[in-house]
């Protein structure tokens, strides 16, 4: 069971937006529900924010982003019949602290149990999950008076005397043990995006931690078994590594290096403006530069790429609490388009300081692979549209809850 907060809803319309805000753009998908269990992307739109607008993923220019959003709400849906008001926001890596929590009710002897002790557990990992959630944002940020708000809460599993059950009430035993993934952000940036998407006329149906939702978007896939994985989502400004196991989020760790970096140090190396470079990328990803250029190219990956890796093996590092790492590691993100990132993992040992249960399997995940959203428009074929597509899967967990 996951709770998402519902700031509003309307019932009037089956179609829907998803918004996903980074610091130098946002993406914007439009969204129609065709059936209980299925969506076809009916829109979209990227838009660049321009410099100064947001820093470290803290809105500075409210009026500006307003414009930049709604200028992005117009392309996504210029071609609908009718106008698209209900949106889901969602956010990442450094917006959020998400921590998975664990507590034990043990009894001297086997009884059912009853909401009321239910209630108790849950209690207790709130509490104990906004201290573990304060206590990161001091050792991230150091900042000691920050106020944090809880945006999401999802059951990871319950057990009853070690046994495992979707719901433990009114189950006979003596010990029930809880695990819930929850998710904090900043009050003060909860705020600020609460007014900004006001005043673009959207209505905020909630907010939505992206790692939490591409989760459940790898559960519907029907390729494979997916149980224990690590997800690294290399994005446009950060890269964040998702730590599954039983299908369910245990932990996340944002590396605040993404596609931007690689592109904005391309630039500067070889003296290119920020569209040139990203021309050059590209160009590169299809192996269509001169060979020459191509050598040049990789030389200026290769040396960005060194940190980029040092920066995920102190990432896995700091998972205090895992033990154990599976040993798929699946890719998504703009980075992904990039040959080299993928290559980097693989060519180089940087694993064998981490436990892992064997050499890490690396996958690239295929948009085609989600076979709950279709795409009407035929532009959304890049693995960057993944995690904002994602964003999908919670507008169906809404419609749960609702229910």
């Amino acid at each position: 069971m996951s709770l998402l907060p519902l700031f509003t809803r309307k019932k009037d319309s089956n179609k829907f937006l998803v918004l996903e805000i980074d610091n130098t753009q946002i993406k914007i998908l439009a969204f129609y529900q065709e059936s209980e269990k299925k969506l076809k992307i009916i829109g979209s739109s990227i838009k660049p924010i321009p410099e100064n607008t947001i820093s470290n993923n803290h809105i500075l220019d409210k009026e500006t982003l307003i414009n930049v959003i709604k200028e992005g709400v117009l392309e996504a849906t210029g071609d609908l019949e009718e106008t698209v008001k209900n949106v889901i926001v969602g956010i990442k890596g450094m917006q959020c602290v998400e921590i998975t929590t664990t507590a034990k009710s043990t009894a001297t002897h086997r009884r059912i149990i009853k909401g009321a002790e239910l209630d108790e557990i849950y209690e207790k990992i709130t509490k104990e999950a906004y201290t573990q959630a304060q206590k990161e944002v001091i050792k991230n940020n150091g900042d000691f008076e920050a106020t944090l708000e809880i945006i999401m809460s999802s059951s990871v599993y319950n057990k009853v005397d070690g046994l495992f059950y979707e719901d433990p009430l009114n189950v006979e035993g003596e010990v029930v043990e809880i695990a819930v993934f929850n998710a904090f952000c900043y009050t003060k940036d909860l705020q600020d995006l609460r007014k900004v998407i006001s005043k673009t006329g959207l209505t905020l149906l909630t907010i939505s931690p992206i790692p939490y939702a591409m989760v459940q978007n790898i559960i519907e896939m029907e390729i494979e078994e997916i149980t224990d994985y690590t997800l690294l989502n290399f994005g446009e400004d950060a890269t964040e590594i998702i730590v599954v196991f039983g299908k369910g989020l245990i932990s996340t760790k944002t590396l605040p290096i993404g596609y931007a970096h690689l592109r904005d140090g391309l630039g500067y190396k070889m003296g290119l403006t920020k569209k040139e470079a990203e021309k050059v990328l590209e160009t590169y990803s299809r192996g269509q530069l001169k060979e020459t250029e191509e050598g040049i190219v990789q030389k200026c990956l290769d040396d960005i790429l060194d940190i980029w890796l040092e920066g995920i093996k102190i990432c896995f590092e700091d998972f205090t609490d895992i033990k154990r790492f599976a040993n798929t590691v699946y890719l998504t993100g703009e980075g992904t388009l990039i040959p080299d990132v993928i290559n980097t993992l693989k060519s180089r040992p940087w694993y064998k300081e981490i436990t892992f249960k064997s050499i890490p399997e690396y996958k690239k995940l295929d948009i085609n692979d989600f076979t709950r959203i279709d795409d009407a428009t035929g532009k959304i074929n890049s693995p960057m549209w993944i995690p904002i597509q994602s964003l999908g899967i919670a507008y169906l967990e809404l419609n749960k809850q609702d229910d």
